[in-house]
């Protein structure tokens, strides 16, 4: 069974519960989950990262680990379009290392502070390998889902994909000829104010965690509407030459490399077109959504090959 097929059944399991629909205003299946107990809305995301499967401790020292698993939970919440306030972190350590534990909440913290929010608590535990779980809040005025992009939006990305997976493609080969790319996949930079403009204007927004035709086939089938990205758009983002240019050194076809790198942690939103000249100041159009062939994405006209990392397949 596949990620999104589980996730589909968990969400008949753990239906709404009564007394409480009134407050949850998003669910199960989008970045993070949005509910009101006030006149805020609150987001709350969780993220579990395991040794061997998100991380690898031969490539990574303990505070890139914790920057990382705290990059990938931040960017759920301004997935959302809000932002991120507090979080808990857990975490199963081997033997208890408590010098590796507090080299990982060094690395958690240097990303906390970048966006203003705080650690205020969490779990110790004993145990196998290393696993981190961080669960986030964050608090805004309106939430952006998967769910609401508009026949007619147009379709940005901020910074063009790629460089997480050719660095993760050195790592595996054990070379470094490129060392930002292979730096970047270990702790995947973001630009959390560009992440904060596009959050005040899309219609739906997701963060690319497993790549572009993954996780825009999510805004595709949730919103009900197409997908369509343009392969001339891409080429004239500012940063196709650098990432076609090492993707060919690696072996790896450019197109495919940008479309399907995971772990970039940078928005993939939707927008409408009365809005193109505010968000072309800060993002690049790379396509727009239809109505025709509901719930695809494509390339060109032509259904896309959805590549992209599975946890279950």
């Amino acid at each position: 069974m596949r990620e999104r097929e589980l996730i589909t059944l968990l969400r008949e399991i753990f239906k709404p519960s009564d007394r409480l629909a009134n407050e949850l205003r998003v669910g199960i299946g989008d970045d993070a989950a949005v509910f009101a107990p006030g006149k805020s809305l609150v987001a709350t995301s969780t993220d579990v990262l395991t040794e061997g499967v998100h991380f690898n401790r031969t490539w990574s020292d303990a505070k890139t680990i914790g920057r990382k698993a705290a990059i990938a939970n931040l960017a759920d919440i301004f997935a959302m379009g809000m932002r991120p306030n507090f979080l808990l972190v857990s975490a199963t350590i081997e033997n208890f290392d408590d010098g590796t534990l507090l080299e990982i909440a060094q690395g958690i913290q240097l990303e906390v502070e970048r966006v203003g929010a705080q650690v205020i608590g969490g779990d110790l535990s004993s145990g196998q390998g290393l696993t981190l779980s961080i669960t986030s809040f964050g608090e805004g005025d309106r939430s952006v889902r998967r769910s609401d992009a508009k026949p007619g939006d147009d379709l940005y990305l901020t910074r063009l994909p790629g460089r997480s997976l050719l660095g993760l493609t050195q790592l595996n080969k054990g070379i470094r000829i490129n060392p930002e790319s292979v730096n970047f996949h270990l702790i995947p930079e973001c630009d959390w104010a560009t992440f904060e403009k596009a959050g005040e204007i899309a219609t739906a927004m997701i963060d690319i965690s497993d790549g572009v035709a993954k996780d825009g086939l999510e805004i595709a089938q949730a919103s009900g509407v197409c997908l369509e990205i343009e392969s001339e758009l891409l080429f004239e983002h500012p940063d196709f030459p650098p990432v076609a240019k090492l993707a060919s050194e690696l072996g790896l076809e450019a197109l495919e490399t940008i479309l399907s790198s995971g772990e970039e942690h940078t928005p993939l939103f939707t927008a409408s077109p009365s809005d193109r000249s505010l968000v072309e100041s800060f993002a690049h159009r790379v396509g727009g959504v239809t109505g025709d062939r509901a719930g695809e994405i494509l390339l060109d006209g032509a259904p896309l090959k959805v590549e992209g990392f599975d946890h279950f397949s």
